[in-house]
């Protein structure tokens, strides 16, 4: 096998691997589901609209970072985002790249990578995944390429864990002896999403654990591991101090309220441990013994190692702090990464045995992959418009229109709970919703007992909604009412201000 690195390793191969990446995986427009509660504070800072006044404009900032970046990227050009996702996902199919030819599982060819590449777009591709849906029953790349928990690195959009990109970038600079570069990029991972604390953590420790047996001694493994710290040691200290408990019993009842019913779906073993869990431990267990001889695996045996230990360790103490940090989260960088690797060797076999019969058949394999890429590269095109148009159309988005031009300086919205873009899309204040959630106990608390209300007058009828309303009227100055389900009537002398289908928008008495 040729060895050396692969031309899309260099600065214009990245440009590439990010246009055809980034195209055929398609994104969402702004303000798409979880979204916008890491959009919010910098829009705040920004101004827009009357969000200053929303209660939650005044809890603590859980990604300080990634604020700023939106806060100073709002004031240039927002659609600078839809690049920095397009960057991000760059990142990503570079790294995975750079994992498996360093690693020798890929030559420096023009076959190897763009068969790896169209290889990783088609398993990250939602026209593959809705063929593989409807072929199988589920999105077969998805479950590839994903943790457990239903948490992954890229999601739908452009957000802070997207960033855990920048670990995989740091295993490769690792794995190609550059460890001072492979710390800082994780270090910066974890700066901009602390939940990326602990993992940056457990790869430190492979690289110190390496680093030692690459023969660099104890004291330059030292030396690397206390520069991660010095790296991660702001974010350190400003998790620490910002969400430091207000009392024990608050805390309590705040971790209680976030793993018990926020997180259930991500903090309890017992809610995702499936076959698909098992498949994926499968996958890793068998990218592991194939790399058993070189320094990946020493990587990948550590996140596992650390993953399953302190996920066992939570079940035996039904710890809901430990829940809190998802160790189970390693999984979103085992998996996809044990992928590229088993996807990384069939890929040598198959074109090995192409070599075989030719530089014809080698000249095919390249331009099958160029031609699947550029399809897949216009089918995530077509996606594209087609989440923009189903989210800028209907009823919903012809209301929070209304409001967004009618809104005035002091009103408070009651919207259905699960409206997540209501906030940016309009730039209105709202009693609570089901996306954004503070995380220090105080705020945290005080976002339960909102959404309980706002839940409770959703789901009542007839005069009980309306005594719902009263008490949540008194209590957070409401203005405004969102009713969207049919058959739902006003409550006493309601003023209807729009009215589209089912979407109507009343104006109370404060």
């Amino acid at each position: 096998m040729e060895t050396g690195p692969s031309k899309l390793l260099s600065w214009p191969g990245f440009v590439v691997l990010a246009v055809l990446f980034g195209l055929s995986y398609a994104q969402f427009p702004l303000f798409y589901e979880t979204q916008n509660q890491y959009f919010f504070r910098g829009l705040v800072q920004v101004g827009i609209g009357l969000l200053r006044d929303d209660w939650l404009a005044g809890s603590r900032d859980t990604w300080p970072v990634f604020t700023s970046l939106v806060t100073l990227t709002s004031r240039l050009d927002v659609r600078l985002f839809y690049v920095y996702f397009v960057l991000l996902l760059g990142v990503y199919a570079y790294a995975m790249l750079g994992i498996a030819s360093s690693v020798r599982l890929l030559d420096g060819s023009n076959a190897a990578s763009l068969t790896f590449l169209a290889v990783l777009a088609a398993l990250h591709s939602p026209l593959v995944g809705a063929l593989s849906s409807a072929a199988v029953g589920f999105n077969l790349g998805e479950q590839l390429t994903t943790g457990v928990a239903l948490q992954d690195i890229l999601g739908s959009m452009l957000q802070p864990s997207t960033f855990g990109a920048l670990l995989l970038l740091s295993i490769f600079y690792f794995l190609r002896e550059r460890p001072y570069r492979a710390v800082v990029a994780s270090s910066l991972a974890a700066t901009i999403h602390p939940t990326y604390i602990l993992t940056a953590a457990v790869v430190t420790l492979s690289y110190v654990v390496l680093t030692v047996r690459r023969g660099g001694g104890a004291l330059r493994a030292v030396r690397l591991g206390l520069w991660a710290l010095v790296l991660t040691l702001p974010v350190l200290v400003y998790v620490y101090t910002a969400f430091h408990p207000t009392s024990p019993s608050l805390t309590a009842e705040a971790r209680s309220i976030l793993v018990h019913f926020r997180f259930p779906h991500h903090a309890f073993p017992d809610r995702w441990l499936g076959p698909i869990v098992a498949v994926k431990l499968g996958v890793t267990l068998l990218a592991l013994y194939l790399m058993r001889r070189t320094e990946l695996a020493v990587i990948l045996l550590t996140l596992l190692g650390a993953a399953v230990g302190l996920t066992v360790l939570q079940v035996l103490t039904r710890s809901d702090g430990l829940a809190l940090l998802f160790p189970w989260r390693l999984s979103v960088f085992l998996v996809p990464v044990s992928t590229a690797v088993l996807s990384a060797y069939v890929l040598s076999r198959v074109l090995g045995w192409l070599k075989t019969r030719g530089p014809v058949a080698v000249h095919a394999a390249v331009v099958g992959s160029v031609v699947i890429l550029i399809g897949l590269a216009v089918g995530g095109v077509v996606e594209t418009r087609h989440r923009f148009a189903v989210q800028r159309s209907g009823p919903r988005a012809a209301l929070m229109e209304f409001v967004r031009t009618t809104k005035t300086p002091g009103a408070v919205y009651l919207i259905p709970p699960y409206w997540d873009n209501f906030r940016l899309r309009t730039g209105a204040p709202v009693v609570s919703d089901w996306d954004f959630i503070p995380y220090n106990d105080v705020a945290v608390i005080e976002w339960h007992a909102r959404f309980r209300q706002a839940e409770a007058f959703y789901k009542a009828r007839g005069e009980a909604r309306c005594q719902v309303l009263g008490n949540i009227r008194a209590t957070y100055r409401v203005t405004h009412v969102v009713l969207w389900e049919p058959g739902t009537e006003a409550c006493g002398a309601w003023r209807e201000l729009f009215r589209a289908a089912d979407h109507r928008l009343y104006a109370v008495a404060p």
